[in-house]
């Protein structure tokens, strides 16, 4: 093994525990003032009475308090992604314009940390200022949510309501201290709109972040982050009972089957993304102008111009990964249905044997989030399997998406939630199916039939990690999912008895794989039947530091030599930056419209001592890596908006699990004299470099079709 001098920190085993209890903004209620205060900023503005005695504050654009000259901006350069656009050749009911007049556009706005943390809200509402607006178009805003806005007019105290136009922002009420994610808040704000604001058309645009078909939308951070979900929805805007011309979601993981189901007898059109969007989210000022200029504006017109601009370089950071579509929620049901008759062949073969390749074209279609939120595109999941009713899906799916944009492969404009990697959450998310009204034979029959032959998997296979001692999924914890209506307990053990439901070796009866010698070099061989289960394989390091095991994290770049075995190696090169080890995680790989691939990773730091948070690394086809900001390590059901971005001075100390030799997981740990000072004339460079002259162990844990782990006999190195 080479030698290299080490980071003295490591050669000594100094380790200084990270303070992370209490880690993260934590939410607190806030109780509003009593007493009603007029702001305004340097710009002109003007006190003015409306509705009573209520004071109120017009100006022309909100000046934000947020200063982002110091903020960290990716070096980028020449590697922007681009976009391509699909439109429906079989659904024409966009194309029509109508003879209206005036249009009322609703936009509910929940700041959240978006706004306290970066500004984002304030951005966009100075986006729609600069439009054109006020004569044929009225745009009315609600906002809540958020611990502090970054401007001077907007109060976090008490939910707010604002009028936009080209003039200027102009509040026009107040609705108390109430959350802003409750349905019948929601509700209240529509009829007030509708009340003071009649039009012919209206739009409806949630702002904030989103959880996709489980987690709905938004995370109030003065009510403890709460949420609303799609059954809730779907009563608050039947409580108002205002139809809409669109509904829009600038929030992330929205654009799914189920949300437009919730949504299908109060809008005509949703438009939404299937991804997580970046902290920029939508461009306003384009859609805004052409709403005012041209209030009975064809849907797929005014669809087109909020897409091509989310997805263009010049509104919009590139690097991530963007979709958007405009959907027509009248073809929602054909979607329902059709799905519902692929599904009755998916459980026919599924019944037959077919296990394996249904769960292999489920872990092999593009999910989102991360695959955090069980949610796949549904044409590209369709579109890997050769049964009946696949085609009949595809052209529903076609059908309903009037037109879309992406610059990421096999995503077609909609997704659907796939039960395949968190199954605890299995019984909620059916309960919440049937109350907004899928409820369809086959389409619940065959979940709760694949549901159960992956519960039953879970609980029977994979081992224990070497070092921690502990397995993905532990026997014991089944009880609960067995005592289920879903689980079909005949069907299931039936199914067990005539196929393996875990990994084997020839020749082996331990309980971690073996790793062999064959002519000097270490290799993992497995049975034929077993490497057909394997969806993915991981590598593992850790420093043994004399009193246990430092962990470095994963690396999924695995060989095979001719044979078939996998080839068990560690060149004692690890991940670092800016002279800072850190410990890694592969997170996803994306392929762009053009062919193009990108890997995404992630390590967990201390930023400024108090908030856990993940680093977000992305890597080229040509191994060239960037970091792209940080995420807030949430504990609620949203996703991220987009990328934190680090500012100078921010301290950023990387943490380590640590695990004693009996396999206890200690703590998680920062090293001395391992931290960055964040410097944005130096930017973050993340590349590999020796460990150096330790102890280095490592092994490999293989993920079967139900997501057991199996892992491999550790290997040293010293």
């Amino acid at each position: 093994m080479k030698k290299k001098k080490l980071l003295s920190v490591l050669v000594a085993a100094s380790l200084v525990m990270a303070t992370v209890s209490g880690c993260g903004a934590s939410s607190e209620d806030t109780e509003a003032k009593q007493t009603q205060t007029t702001t305004t900023t340097e710009t002109s503005s003007e006190t003015t009475e409306h509705q009573g005695s209520q004071s109120v504050t017009s100006t022309a654009t909100l000046a934000s308090t947020y200063d982002d000259s110091e903020d960290y901006d990716p070096d980028l350069d020449g590697d922007l992604r681009q976009a391509s656009y699909t439109e429906s050749s079989t659904n024409d009911s966009a194309d029509d314009a109508s003879d209206a007049e005036s249009f009322t556009l609703m936009v509910y706005m929940c700041g959240s940390n978006l706004e306290s943390e970066s500004g984002c809200a304030t951005s966009d509402l100075n986006e729609m200022l600069y439009g054109d607006s006020g004569n044929n178009l009225n745009i009315v805003v609600e906002t809540g949510g958020a611990e502090e806005w970054q401007n001077s007019v907007i109060s976090a105290d008490t939910l707010e309501r604002y009028h936009l136009d080209s003039s200027g922002i102009e509040k026009i009420g107040d609705a108390g201290s109430n959350c802003i994610t409750d349905p019948n808040q929601m509700a209240d704000f529509i009829k007030f709109a509708v009340e003071q604001y009649p039009a012919d058309r209206y739009g409806f645009i949630f702002w904030d972040h989103g959880g996709g078909t489980i987690g709905g939308y938004g995370s109030d951070d003065l009510f403890d982050g709460k949420s609303m979900t799609l059954e809730e929805m779907q009563q608050g805007f039947k409580d108002a009972g205002v139809h809409f011309d669109f509904i829009g979601f600038d929030c992330c993981l929205m654009g799914t089957m189920e949300t437009g189901y919730a949504l299908k007898d109060t809008a005509d059109y949703l438009i939404a993304s299937e991804e997580v969007e970046p902290g920029s989210g939508w461009y306003y000022t384009n859609f805004v102008t052409l709403l005012e200029n041209n209030p009975g504006v064809s849907m797929k017109e005014l669809g087109k111009q909020i897409i091509t601009d989310y997805c263009s370089d010049e509104y919009t950071y590139t690097y991530q990964d963007l979709t958007l579509a405009l959907i027509d929620l009248s073809k929602i049901q054909n979607v329902v249905d059709s799905l519902d008759g692929f599904y009755e062949a998916s459980d026919a073969y599924l019944r037959d044997g077919g296990y394996s390749e249904l769960s292999q074209a489920r872990y092999g279609a593009k999910s989102y989030g991360d695959d955090d939120f069980e949610q796949i595109d549904m044409i590209d999941y369709a579109g890997r399997l050769d049964m009946d009713g696949r085609d009949d899906l595809i052209a529903a799916v076609q059908d309903a998406v009037v037109y879309s944009g992406t610059n990421v492969e096999g995503t077609n404009g909609l997704a659907m939630f796939y039960p395949y990697l968190e199954l605890f959450g299995y019984t909620d998310f059916s309960t919440m199916i049937n109350n907004i009204g899928i409820n369809g034979s086959s389409y619940q029959g065959y979940l709760n039939d694949f549901v159960s032959i992956e519960t039953l998997g879970q609980s029977m296979g994979g081992n224990a990690n070497p070092y921690s001692g502990e397995s993905e999924y532990d026997a014991s914890d089944y009880e609960v999912l067995f005592a289920e209506d879903w689980y079909d307990v005949s069907f299931a053990e039936a199914y067990a008895q005539d196929y393996d439901l875990s990994i084997q070796q020839s020749d082996s009866s331990s309980e971690t794989l073996e790793i062999t010698d064959k002519d000097g070099v270490y290799v993992l061989s497995l049975t034929d039947e077993s490497w057909d289960i394997v969806t993915d394989i991981h590598e593992q390091l850790y420093i043994d530091d004399g009193e246990g095991y430092l962990a470095l994290g994963d690396d999924d770049a695995v060989s095979f030599d001719d044979d078939g075995d996998l080839i068990v190696e560690c060149d004692n090169m690890w991940l670092y930056m800016n002279g800072c080890l850190i410990a890694y995680m592969p997170v996803d790989t994306s392929e762009g419209v053009n062919g193009e691939t990108y890997y995404r990773g992630a390590t967990i730091a201390l930023l400024n001592g108090t908030d856990i948070i993940s680093v977000v690394i992305r890597w080229d086809e040509n191994g060239e890596a960037t970091v792209l900001g940080y995420v807030p390590m949430n504990d609620d059901d949203t996703a991220s908006k987009g990328y934190s971005t680090f500012t100078n001075g921010d301290e950023i100390n990387f943490l380590f699990d640590y695990y004693d030799y009996d396999g206890n997981l200690v703590d998680s740990y920062t090293l001395t004299n391992n931290s960055i000072i964040f410097d944005k004339s130096e930017g973050l460079d993340v590349y590999y470099d020796d460990i150096g002259d330790v102890t280095v162990e490592c092994c490999f844990y293989l993920t079967d079709i139900y997501q057991n782990e199996y892992w491999t006999q550790t290997i040293r190195y010293e």
